[in-house]
């Protein structure tokens, strides 16, 4: 009975939940960006194979940043 009576306990019960909380909502966010690619690597090596394909030495520019410095007016 003395639960409901001291709200010390309430408010300590209150802050375990929110870390506890906070705890799983940064899981549940970073699990897709942080855990995911590391058991599924196979996956991603695919994907980046199929995005990489157009980008070799002949489809880029040999001076692709020389130009912005140039219109920045810094010199090196």
């Amino acid at each position: 009975m003395t639960l409901y009576r001291n709200p010390s306990v309430w408010s300590r019960y209150r802050r375990i939940l929110g870390v506890a909380g906070f705890a799983a909502v940064m899981t549940v966010v970073l699990y897709p960006i942080c855990i995911r690619p590391l058991m599924n690597a196979d996956d991603y090596k695919k994907l980046q194979a199929k995005n990489r394909t157009y980008y070799t030495k002949e489809n880029v520019p040999p001076d692709v940043f020389k130009g912005e410095n140039e219109e920045s007016g810094r010199t090196k």
